[in-house]
């Protein structure tokens, strides 16, 4: 489900928490991978500013800088 460029995934609305990141972290890592690291995934806030991203080989959630 991902095109030659490249996709962003759209999971859903979540509440904010530390255990709800770290069990994105590992569920979105693993699918990155095995997509051939095509499918990136963003975290967002309410107003759809982008807090962190999952891309390019990475193995977690990399915060945006000045965020």
């Amino acid at each position: 489900m991902s095109n030659a460029s490249g996709s962003w995934a759209l999971i859903g609305r979540f509440d904010d928490s530390p255990q709800l990141r770290a069990d994105l972290d590992a569920s979105c890592s693993t699918l990155h991978h095995h997509s051939d690291r095509r499918t990136h995934f963003k975290l967002v806030d309410e107003k759809g500013n982008t807090l962190a991203t999952l891309r390019d080989g990475a193995r977690r959630f990399e915060a945006v800088k000045g965020r």
